[in-house]
């Protein structure tokens, strides 16, 4: 009988390390794939804060260029020059154009 328990033991024992080494291999192979989970999550915080910035850059653009223009208007109503008008387009469509980029 000790010969068959033994055995059996041996087998258990066998058995058991084939599932440490199975275990094992999943734990590798999914610590592997969190890491590239995380490099793809920081990737894409890194791009979207990129986006939030030039996102209030071209705000703030807007904002300026919107000062600039109701300046020039202010300055329009006291006896404006041709140059004043071609500044006032120029900064409609400058304005037009920061728009455009923050659609």
């Amino acid at each position: 009988m000790e010969a068959t328990e033994m055995d059996s033991s041996e087998r258990s024992l066998e058995f058991y390390k084939g599932e440490v080494a199975r275990l094992t291999q999943l734990v590798e192979e999914s610590n592997t794939e969190t890491a590239s989970v995380r490099a793809k999550l920081h990737n894409a915080v890194r791009k979207g804060k990129s986006i939030e910035k030039e996102r209030s850059e071209g705000a703030a653009r807007i904002q300026e260029l919107l000062a600039q223009l109701a300046e020039a208007q202010q300055g329009k109503g006291s006896g404006a020059s041709q140059g004043d008008a071609d500044t006032n387009a120029s900064l409609r469509r400058a304005l037009r154009a920061e728009e455009e980029l923050q659609a």
